[in-house]
């Protein structure tokens, strides 16, 4: 099987925001229409992507409730400052 492209990745994540039902709840059936795939394969394929650009679990809380985004590097951290150019 060939790797995904980037462009049928963007395409699988753009279905998946069309076909959401809210936090963490995505009709696989709405997605395997747009993207040609399989519920199964769609679903897994989101899983791997997921789990590729490291964002398991910050999708969903166990409230059900969808978690804020916390920023990499905040001004005056001590690690790794970023924002400074020279």
């Amino acid at each position: 099987m060939p790797p995904v492209t980037k462009d049928e990745q963007i395409v699988l994540l753009f279905s998946c925001i069309k076909n959401s039902k809210g936090a963490g709840q995505i009709d696989w059936s709405g997605v395997a229409t747009d993207t040609g795939l399989t519920t199964n394969a769609a679903s897994k394929r989101y899983n791997k992507l997921a789990n590729d650009y490291g964002v398991r679990g910050i999708l969903r809380s166990s409230t059900g409730r969808v978690s804020a985004a916390r920023p990499k590097n905040r001004a005056g951290d001590e690690e790794g400052e970023q924002g400074h150019t020279q």
